[in-house]
């Protein structure tokens, strides 16, 4: 096996690590009136504060026909609100509700949380290494992806 064979199986494993305790703080943060799928939606919508469905529908890579059954029932939960647009009756903005960014906010500075221990066992200009070289792993598993799925 070849020294970046080795090192990419490292690197593997490593990521599988650090997704794994990202998981673990997601099962907590979802409660049982959320599946990890909604939490994900709502983390989305959180994000941009209100999207369309068709937004929602690509980032979690199902039909809008879909989006729309798992935002009915977000919407029964009370999570989400749904607002037509004046202009155009056709277009559907998605946002949080009040109970909704509630959650946001838990599952966010859950994420922080664990993302500042994982920092502190670095001491600060490992810390600054870090960053930058997962921000080069990261632009190039995109472009990886980009490539393997330009159609």
């Amino acid at each position: 096996m070849s020294v970046l064979e080795t090192r990419a199986a490292e690197l593997k494993k490593n990521i599988d690590v650090i997704t794994s305790h990202f998981k673990s703080i997601s099962s907590i943060t979802s409660s049982d009136e959320l599946n990890l799928q909604e939490l994900k939606i709502v983390d989305f919508i959180g994000q941009r504060e209100s999207c369309i469905m068709r937004e929602i529908a690509e980032n979690m890579k199902v039909a809008v026909s879909t989006m729309t059954g798992i935002i009915d029932k977000l919407e029964d939960k009370d999570f989400v609100k749904r607002e037509r647009n004046d202009e155009d009756r056709r277009i559907v903005r998605v946002m949080l509700t009040n109970k909704g960014q509630k959650i946001y906010q838990a599952f966010v500075e859950s994420h922080m949380e664990l993302s500042r221990r994982m920092l502190q066992s670095l001491a600060e200009d490992e810390q600054k290494i870090y960053l930058e070289l997962t921000k080069k792993i990261a632009q190039g598993a995109e472009h990886y992806i980009a490539a393997n799925t330009a159609v």
